[in-house]
């Protein structure tokens, strides 16, 4: 019988090829779990995006219901000067 160096038997081979894939495959099944504070802070931005996009649509229709009311004064007799002035006093009440 003759003995090489380099010769392994077969069934150690494949022992070998075995033990490396289960050592991969263990690395491979490792699952990122996710931050909970990444995921929280996710949570509370699309919250915010949220509440600002239904504030900048009621300052919308504010400002079109406020369009809404100067045209009907102005249709009523009421003159530019006197609308400034309507302006000013809500400003000046709340100084």
């Amino acid at each position: 019988m003759i003995l090489y160096a380099n010769f392994t038997p077969p069934i150690m081979k494949t022992n070998i090829k075995k033990e490396c894939l289960v050592m991969f495959n263990f690395l491979r099944k490792k699952v990122k779990k996710e931050d909970p504070i990444l995921k929280e802070i996710d949570r509370q931005t699309e919250e915010i995006k949220a509440i600002s996009d239904s504030m900048r649509k009621n300052r919308e229709s504010l400002e079109a219901d406020i369009q809404k009311a100067e045209s009907l004064l102005l249709n009523m007799g009421y003159s530019q000067k006197d609308l400034d002035k309507l302006k000013t006093k809500p400003k000046l009440k709340l100084i």
